[in-house]
């Protein structure tokens, strides 16, 4: 049997037919303009029943916690809101938020309703406009139960 590949030479090491240029490639200094990235990291808290996994056609989402990062300037430098925060549903007045306040320095909302809650991170999501949505499971249980819940139960499209 003969092979249709070329054997490596002396000429061309380790068998690559086309070989790097020598000269090193540098970073033109005038070209320092690039494209930032801004991320968006939400997670969901939902009160499940005993023994199951979260449903969102049946639990409601009971705290949402974001952080955002832009690596730009288009806040100069400082965005008006904060990057992390508390959306905290608190539908029979138990206290919640006083017991999460007295635990973080990190901005709470406190909500009686869970489509409001749900319309604000929209709001918040709008404004930041990131490039990048993360969470845990995003299909599945933060951006997807959210998705899910709020198009199935709550009527918010």
């Amino acid at each position: 049997f003969s092979s249709q590949l070329e054997s490596p030479s002396q000429k061309i090491k380790f068998g690559f037919k086309y070989q790097t240029p020598k000269s090193k490639i540098q970073k033109n200094p005038t070209t320092t303009n690039f494209q930032p990235l801004s991320i968006l990291t939400v997670e969901l808290h939902i009160n499940t029943r005993p023994d199951f996994v979260p449903d969102p056609l049946v639990d409601q989402v009971s705290a949402i916690f974001y952080k955002f990062q832009i690596d730009s300037n288009s806040f100069n430098n400082k965005p008006p809101i904060s990057n992390t925060g508390i959306f905290l549903l608190d539908l029979q007045n138990e206290n919640i938020y006083n017991s999460f306040s007295n635990l973080t320095t990190i901005p709470i909302g406190q909500y009686t309703d869970e489509l409001q809650m749900i319309k604000d991170l929209a709001n918040l999501v709008q404004f930041i406009d990131p490039d990048i949505l993360t969470g845990y499971e995003i299909h599945s249980y933060s951006w997807g139960s959210l998705i899910e819940r709020s198009q199935g139960v709550l009527t918010f499209h």
